[in-house]
Order: structure tokens, then C-alpha cells, then sequence
């Protein structure tokens, strides 16, 4: 499992190398479908810090959205340099890091550069309505919590969504 700005930053990383970079938009989908077939592969999320939200347009991770929201709906040329501000008892400090491959594991980078190929080259708008299908996006208010259990249930007892 990895954390999300990881995973994210590796996803853009790869779809740019595969001369097929992704917006915003796109790569919340492909997140949360990489986390899907994760899920259903090892019954557990591949991305581990951050649950998926329930926005307009499908499941978003809200902490990855603003990390690449200056790019508006345009494509994401390079993965972002990434802030993090860590709180202890001596106060706070700031560190700064750019992106590194080597930032998630092997395991993760395996997985996502043989799952990526499925959604990189889909049009947005279709991951977007494949997102919404599933039973608990439909309807869970913006307070209810996103529920791995609730993917899981779905794509088990679902059809392929190659039509």
C-alpha cells in the first residue's frame, strides 16, 4: 500500500512517458480505478493514507486534487513538487521534496505500470460515468464515507465494462 501524492505523482510520471499525460480530472479516475483493481486483486487499497471522496464528476482525493489544481483542465506536464509540513514537539518544519520514482515501492510501481495501459488512453468522461455506476457513488451524500467493502461488493458481482 502507498500514499496518494506517491501513487499520484508516479501516474502522471508514467502516463507522460507513455506519451499520454493526464488533467486533473483524468487522474483522479485513474487512481481510483487502480485502486479498485487493487482492491479486488489483494483485498486491500493500494493507496493507504487518503479515502476517495464523493464529488460532481466521480471519486476524488481531495489532498491529490489540490496538489494539482494549479493545472487547471490542462495536462499534467511533470509530477509536482511536493511540501510537507510536519508538527512535533519542537515546532514545525517544512520540507520540500521533488519526485522520485524510488518514492513508492517497487511492488506499486509494478502494479500500476501493468494496470496503467487500462485507462490512460480512455476518455475522461467515460471513466467519469464508469465511476458513478458503482452502487455507493450513487448514493452516498457528500458526508457519507467512500467504503472499500462497498467497491469490492460491486466489481465483484459485476459485468466487464469494456462496452
Amino acid at each position: 500500500m502507498a500514499n496518494a501524492i506517491d501513487v499520484a505523482d508516479y501516474v502522471v510520471y508514467r502516463a507522460n512517458k507513455e506519451n499520454s499525460p493526464v488533467s486533473n480530472l483524468m487522474l483522479q479516475k485513474v487512481l481510483y480505478f487502480l485502486n479498485t483493481i487493487h482492491l479486488l486483486k489483494n483485498g486491500k487499497p493500494l493507496i493507504n493514507d487518503f479515502k476517495f471522496e464523493k464529488w460532481g464528476y466521480g471519486p476524488v482525493l481531495i489532498e491529490v486534487y489540490s496538489e494539482y489544481a494549479s493545472n487547471g483542465a490542462y495536462v499534467i506536464k511533470k509530477p509536482s513538487l511536493n511540501i510537507f509540513i510536519h508538527r512535533g514537539k519542537n515546532g514545525v518544519s517544512i520540507e520540500q521534496k521533488d519526485f522520485s520514482k524510488e518514492d513508492l515501492n517497487f511492488v506499486s510501481r509494478d502494479f500500476i505500470d501493468n494496470n496503467i495501459h487500462y485507462f490512460i488512453n480512455k476518455d475522461p468522461f467515460y471513466l467519469v460515468k464508469k465511476s458513478r455506476e458503482e452502487d455507493q457513488w450513487q448514493r452516498l451524500s457528500t458526508n457519507d464515507k467512500y467504503d472499500d467493502s462497498g467497491t469490492i461488493k460491486f466489481y465483484k458481482n459485476h459485468k466487464s465494462w469494456n462496452d
